[in-house]
Formats: structure tokens, sequence, C-alpha cells
């Protein structure tokens, strides 16, 4: 598949108000198995999405952008993270369409947001920090910023004070 690059021009336009960060937000298949990599703070990663989704949507300061899961459609999973987030109708979170890039998106945004995905080292490659549960194949590594709890993750999701960038 070709994908679409996005680039400032179309993120502007994407967005009506611009604020403090932009931030992508990278769930999960949700039928994928969170325990399969061990602990996890969250039932299941619909759950997770679920309490990011309300959480984000009180973050005003903040423009997320909403990237779900690519092999979703293999799951049958196709329209439920779509019409979660059309039925919560948060002016601040855009659900952004499965043709653009996600290596294109993770250039123009701030930072990124997930529960434990290889999107950690994606961003990471592109000179991204990603926030994501302590618990990951990459806990050994300084990739990624780590959350403990969902109180440091809520915390955390304000992004107040956290560095992005990759650094030697």
């Amino acid at each position: 598949l070709d994908k679409k690059k996005i680039n400032h021009e179309i993120l502007n336009k994407l967005i009506n108000q611009k604020k403090r960060k932009i931030i992508l937000f990278c769930p999960h298949a949700f039928s994928d198995s969170p325990s399969a990599g061990g602990k996890f703070l969250y039932r299941d990663f619909y759950e997770y999405f679920e309490s990011s989704i309300k959480e984000m949507g009180k973050i005003k300061d903040i423009n997320w952008l909403v990237k779900l899961h690519p092999t979703r459609f293999m799951y049958g999973e196709e329209g439920i993270g779509e019409n979660y987030i059309k039925k919560m109708n948060f002016n601040n979170i855009i659900l952004l369409p499965d043709y653009y890039s996600t290596n294109s998106i993770i250039k123009v945004v701030d930072g990124i947001v997930t529960a434990r995905g290889t999107i950690i080292p994606e961003a990471a490659f592109l000179g991204k920090k990603t926030l994501a549960y302590t618990n990951t194949r990459f806990k050994n590594t300084n990739l990624y910023i780590k959350y403990k709890d969902k109180k440091d993750y809520y915390n955390k999701l304000r992004f107040k004070n956290l560095n992005l960038n990759i650094s030697n």
C-alpha cells in the first residue's frame, strides 16, 4: 500500500486550533493480549484505549491525533475505535485516516503515546520518545518515557517537563 505523507501544512488543515503540543496516540489492536508481555495496568487494550481517550479529552491544551492499529481489520475490529472516538466527540482529539504514513506523522508531532508497542523504537529511530508503560520488551533502554501506574500515566499524559527528544 502506498501511504500518503503528512506534513505541517496538512496537519494545520486537520487541526482547528493550535494548542501547546500535538501528540500522537497509537493504541494496540484491541484483541492483542496485554499480558503476553508481562504485567499490564489494564484488563485489556480496549480498556486502555477507552481510559486514555477519556483522559486525553480532559487535557484541552493538547491536540491529540489518534492512529488506530493497522492490523485491526484482520481481527474484525474495524469501526470499534472509530465509533468510540466519534461518540465521545472531544474537539481536541482527531482520528487520522489510515492512508497517512505513521513515520510521516511521527516527524510532525511533539510526542507519541502507546501501551507497549513497536512504535517505541520506530519513533526513537526518527528522534522522538514515546510515553509507554514501564514493562515493555524495551524496558532496559532509554528509548521512551516510562509510566509505572495509572496515576503516573495520567500525570505524564499532560506532557509537562518531559524531554521528548532522543539525545546522544
